[in-house]
């Protein structure tokens, strides 16, 4: 089973998981890409589309089996929340606060 995963916040630590999801590709597929500076690192996931926010993709109609939120600490909260109630499982980079 391949699981699609949207990934909130493609630079910085987000780009290790850009490359995670290539080298699981048999496992994960990416679908979307939420960061506001807008399309994913050159190389990784260029047919996913982006989206300025979490909130944009969602309402785009994405709809994944797993979040992926790679953002500042302080943004977990929120797009957490967000992310559970679309009903996706959520990885959070960085501890909650």
């Amino acid at each position: 089973m391949i699981h699609d995963v949207l990934l909130v916040g493609a630079r910085g630590f987000g780009a290790s998981h850009l490359r995670n999801l290539e080298r699981l590709s048999d496992r994960a597929q990416l679908v979307a890409v939420a960061d506001p500076a807008g399309a994913p690192v050159e190389g990784f996931g260029s047919d996913a589309p982006a989206y300025p926010s979490l909130d944009a993709a969602l309402s785009a109609g994405v709809r994944p089996d797993v979040i992926i939120i790679a953002t500042p600490t302080g943004t977990h909260h929120s797009l957490a929340l967000a992310a559970l109630a679309a009903g996706a499982d959520v990885y959070l980079e960085k501890p909650p606060v």
